[in-house]
């Protein structure tokens, strides 16, 4: 697997799964406690977000942004890096929940801890830091 840095953070992070229909299962069972990268399209409304998909070349789910960790809201965010709506962004966090989370949203959550850049095409895999 490539090693790839994006220029905005030190962290290496190398490729993962592509983003498929195995890719649920593979993060539900791989990355719990890693720093990953994934595309997203987010849907934004006025001041909130209304959908979020992981998305790859042929394949798009819903997930919960878990937004937590961000010291601004996830739109004040993408307001600086783009225009478009809906956006497709690399968000950098960890898998499921920041804090011990019930519900019956059967939805899978990925906890965000900052926006990386928007996607360019074939960009459509995990990253994983190292």
């Amino acid at each position: 697997m490539k090693e790839k840095k994006q220029n905005n953070n030190s962290k290496t992070f190398r490729k993962g799964p592509p983003i498929d229909k195995d890719v649920i299962s593979w993060l539900d069972k791989n990355a719990h406690n890693k720093t990953i990268r994934l595309p997203v399209e987010i849907h934004i409304s006025l001041l909130s977000i209304k959908n979020a998909f992981l998305i790859g070349p042929n394949f798009k789910t819903q997930i919960t942004l878990d937004t937590g960790k961000m010291s601004i809201d996830l739109p004040f965010h993408l307001k600086s890096i783009t225009k478009d709506n809906p956006c497709r962004v690399w968000l950098e966090g960890t898998w499921g929940h920041t804090l011990i989370h019930e519900d019956n949203n059967d939805t899978p959550t990925f906890s965000v801890q900052k926006v990386i850049k928007p996607t360019e095409e074939n960009e459509y895999a995990v990253l994983i830091s190292k």
